[in-house]
């Protein structure tokens, strides 16, 4: 009984497999192909071609070599997909008994494809699978393309180039899609996974649709993003000169509907870097948004922006628009006591330097800016202040020579920022300081204002309101050269050099002015001109010498 049943099981697979090579024999694969071209050509409203086609019985699918799908015309006449091969899957039975050809599903191997993003905003896809207002040559109406439904469609080992028009291209690398059930007015799950340019991992999952026939850009979305170890340098989202660098992550959700976008989630980055003289923060900066954007007008609005490092907090808000060149920026960052300590580690990310081997400690900052015009020539302006901070390694005082040590002010080498504000404006052409007013505990409060050019020289002309001790110190020097009048309570400087090496230089020339000067007159020269000059001269150049004037501190 059991060697029956062998011998008949042999049976039934030597049909098998008879059927199965004479399927392959008789099937001439290539007879499908215009069948496949015009299924794929309504569906997309674009010129498809493929190359060779075989069959496979075993799989139950057809394998087209060399796919290419046109572009729109109106972007390029190079292809918007080029294909090492189709896996096009096909029920069995209608195509044995009747040479029908109804696809299950679709796989592109290997695609090369391309996004071109034009300068009014509009894609290159965007006219996928659009209802053509275009007649025929008899004159009636185009036809829509034709409802189309497939159960799987797959993209394997693809690599998507995006470009706008005359920037950069940018790929991503390793693009897997897996969406299912495709069919009209239906919306569509799908997985999307790819290589970031640069590096890093990015996967979307998702549905989308129905497909809007007006511009494919548009078809709704919702999905969860989520971004891993993406090089920020290299994803083109910033001008290749603005310095801008980092590790990214990223974890949030979108949703469009209408051609408006509502994003929300967390950007997290490392060794971030915000200008070409920056260097790599330690500190991780994050970001926790919502925004919105519109993307028939190119612009949005950011209705939270918690930026945190450490236990900093700021907020950002405000609109961008993204039509020109680079993204244009009208936006408020403000904060109230952040931590110094933390502050200062992120000042490097901005090329900020300090005076050599000092430290910024304790203490906190304000700062209500305006983050105003092109991100690559962005301006930022507003109101800083500082308080109770301690810039250790550097003294103020000792800068200014030998005042210090004559009014006996106890030798440190740091100076205590009891308080400091001041109007700020940083931009490509440097940054500008107005109103500037610091109460220094080891001198008194100090006044003016300058500039800081890109390449970190300085320029700032200040005056100390000097404390009851160091003005009785100038006093006596004013005795010095006998004479006589109200104490001086005021030292005009400047400040030269470079941030790294800030030089401290006494005006004595604004000292020995005004009030000073009509007593120097009084008891020089009796108001005579022959006499009061020179004598003049000799007390400048006495309180030069004591003030250090001649010398250039902090190098």
């Amino acid at each position: 009984m059991m060697r029956k049943i062998l011998i008949a099981g042999a049976i039934v697979l030597g049909l098998l497999i008879i059927a199965i090579i004479a399927v392959a024999l008789l099937v001439d694969a290539n007879t499908f192909r215009p069948q496949i071209e015009a299924k794929l050509q309504q569906a997309l409203g674009r010129k498809v071609t493929i190359g060779n086609i075989r069959f496979s019985p075993l799989s139950g699918a057809l394998r087209a070599d060399n796919i290419v799908i046109a572009d729109d015309p109106a972007f390029s006449t190079s292809p918007f997909i080029r294909a090492k091969s189709l896996q096009v899957g096909v029920e069995m039975g209608p195509l044995i008994q009747s040479r029908e050809l109804r696809i299950t599903s679709l796989t592109l191997i290997e695609p090369d494809v391309s996004l071109l993003q034009a300068a009014d905003g509009r894609w290159n896809f965007s006219s996928l699978g659009k209802t053509s207002a275009a007649k025929e040559p008899s004159g009636a109406p185009a036809a829509a393309p034709a409802a189309f439904s497939v159960a799987l469609l797959k993209i394997e080992n693809g690599k998507i180039t995006v470009r706008r028009v005359g920037s950069k291209a940018h790929s991503y690398s390793n693009v897997d899609l897996e969406a299912k059930d495709l069919a009209p007015n239906v919306a569509v799950p799908f997985t999307l996974t790819a290589t970031a340019p640069g590096g890093g991992k990015a996967r979307v999952d998702g549905k989308a649709g129905p497909l809007d026939s007006r511009d494919a850009a548009l078809t709704p979305m919702q999905a969860a993003v989520n971004l891993n170890n993406v090089d920020l340098a290299a994803t083109g989202l910033f001008p290749p000169d603005s310095g801008v660098a980092g590790i990214l992550d990223y974890s949030g959700n979108l949703n469009s509907e209408n051609g408006n976008l509502h994003s929300q989630g967390t950007v997290r980055t490392q060794k971030l870097r915000l200008a070409k003289t920056g260097t790599p923060t330690t500190l991780p900066v994050s970001l926790d948004y919502a925004a919105n954007y519109d993307m028939r007008r190119l612009g949005g609005v950011i209705q939270k922006g918690d930026v945190k490092a450490g236990n900093l907090l700021a907020h950002l808000t405000g609109t961008y628009d993204l039509r020109g060149e680079s993204p244009v920026l009208n936006m408020n960052l403000n904060g109230r006591g952040m931590p110094m300590q933390d502050i200062a580690t992120l000042l490097p990310a901005f090329g900020v330097t300090l005076p050599a081997g000092s430290s910024l400690q304790g203490g906190t900052v304000t700062t209500n800016l305006n983050l105003t015009g092109p991100a690559d020539r962005l301006v930022t302006a507003g109101r800083l202040q500082v308080d109770n901070v301690k810039l250790a390694g550097f003294s103020m005082g000792s800068q200014l020579a030998t005042v210090a040590q004559l009014a006996g002010i106890h030798k440190s080498n740091d100076t205590t920022i009891q308080t400091m504000s001041t109007n700020l404006r940083v931009a490509p052409e440097g940054t500008k300081a107005d109103n500037v007013n610091v109460v220094v505990a080891e001198l008194g409060s100090v006044v003016g204002a300058g500039t800081v050019s890109p390449s970190d020289n300085l320029d700032f002309h200040m005056v100390a309101k000097l404390n009851a001790q160091v003005a009785s110190t100038l006093g006596g020097l004013t005795s010095l050269a006998g004479v006589s009048g109200k104490t001086p309570d005021t030292l005009p400087f400047r400040i030269a050099g470079t941030t790294a090496h800030p030089q401290f230089i006494p005006d004595v020339s604004g000292m020995v002015s005004g009030a000073l000067s009509q007593q120097l007159s009084q008891r020089l020269g009796g108001g005579q001109q022959g006499g009061q000059q020179p004598a003049a001269n000799e007390v400048q150049g006495l309180v030069e010498g004591l003030l250090g004037g001649g010398k250039k501190k902090g190098k």
